[in-house]
């Protein structure tokens, strides 16, 4: 498969995912609230502070679960 068929299979995989845990008005906001998350945790991962580092690894190990719980909710 190319590049290109790869990316939307990988986009209909996580369309899946958000769709069967989230409600059809809120799936848009669900999507773009995970990747301000993702986003904010390599801010926080760049800035040279341990306490920032430590949100940062927080925040992202949160992320990991909600990721976790909601593949294992749409395996069910």
């Amino acid at each position: 498969m190319d590049s290109k068929g790869e990316g939307k299979a990988r986009e209909a995989l996580a369309g899946g995912l958000i769709r069967g845990v989230v409600p059809a008005p809120l799936v848009g906001l669900a999507a773009g609230s995970v990747v301000i998350a993702e986003g904010a945790v390599c801010a926080l991962l760049i800035v040279p502070s341990a306490d920032t580092t430590v949100a940062g690894l927080h925040l992202a190990a949160v992320l990991l679960s909600v990721f976790t719980a909601t593949t294992a909710r749409t395996a069910r």
